[in-house]
C-alpha cells in the first residue's frame, strides 16, 4: 500500500502501521470461485485479444484452444489520455502455460482512493489481472463483472486527513461601463478565489491518496 500527499511533513513514518486497515479491498470468495474456477483446473480453452474498446459488445476476440493451461486478461485503465489508451477498455488476454507452483488461478486489483474528491469519485479501479482456469474465464465482461463486486472498507486515521497552510481569500472586481445615446449602462462582475485548509489541491489531480492492491490466490 502506497500513500501521496502534498503538505509539510504528511509522510511520517509513524503512519506506516495504520496503512493495513486504512484502506481495504474485498470481493466474494464464492462469486471469484464460480467465474474463474467452476470446479475447473486446468483451462482447455481462452479468449486471445489485444483490444482498446468502448463498447462491450464490439468485443471480438479469438476462441483459442489452450490445453491444460490457464486464461489470463489484463485490463489498465490509465486517467492520463493517450492516443493508444484512448478509450472505456484497454486489455489484452491469452492462454498461459499452468503450473500449481508459479501459474495458478489469481485475482490481482490496484485502486487508489482520493481522500479529497467528492465520495462519487474518490475511488478508481486502475488496473485487474485474473488467472483463471473456467474455460473463457479470460472475457473482459468477466473483469467488469468483478469490478461491480468489489467491497471497500476505510477506516481512515485523522493524519491521514488534509492539513495545508491556513485558507486565504483574493477577490477581484472588475467594472465595465457603456454609453449609448440614450442610457449607460453598468456592468459588475466578481470574481472570487477561497483556499481553505482541507481542500482539494489547485492542480487537475489531487495527490493524496492511498493505493492499495488486492491479491486473492484461488488453490
Amino acid at each position: 500500500m502506497s500513500y501521496g500527499c502534498d503538505w509539510d511533513g504528511c509522510n511520517n513514518i509513524s503512519l506506516a502501521e495504520y496503512l493495513p486497515e486504512s484502506f481495504q479491498i474485498t470481493i466474494n470468495q464464492s462469486i471469484l470461485s464460480s467465474e474463474l474456477l467452476n470446479g475447473q483446473l486446468p483451462a482447455q480453452h481462452c479468449y486471445s485479444c489485444s483490444a482498446c474498446i468502448n463498447e462491450l459488445t464490439a468485443v471480438l476476440c479469438k476462441q483459442d484452444p489452450c490445453t491444460n493451461g490457464i486464461c489470463y486478461i489484463d485490463q489498465i485503465h490509465s486517467y492520463l489520455v493517450t492516443p493508444t489508451n484512448n478509450c472505456t477498455y484497454n486489455f489484452f488476454s491469452n492462454c498461459g502455460t499452468f503450473s500449481i507452483s508459479t501459474q495458478i488461478p489469481s485475482i490481482r486489483v490496484r485502486a487508489t482512493y482520493y481522500l479529497d474528491l467528492p465520495q462519487e469519485k474518490q475511488l478508481e479501479i486502475n488496473e485487474v489481472e485474473l488467472k483463471c482456469t473456467k474455460d473463457y474465464c479470460n472475457s473482459i465482461q468477466t473483469v467488469e463483472l468483478l469490478k461491480g463486486q468489489i467491497q471497500t472498507t476505510i477506516i481512515l486515521h485523522p493524519d491521514f486527513q488534509p492539513s495545508r497552510l491556513s485558507s486565504t481569500t483574493t477577490t477581484t472586481e472588475v467594472s465595465v461601463s457603456v454609453l449609448t445615446t440614450t442610457t449607460t449602462t453598468e456592468v459588475s462582475v466578481s470574481v472570487s478565489t477561497t483556499t481553505t485548509s482541507g481542500s482539494i489541491s489547485n492542480r487537475l489531480y489531487p495527490i493524496i491518496y492511498l493505493i492499495v492492491f488486492l491479491i486473492v490466490k484461488l488453490l
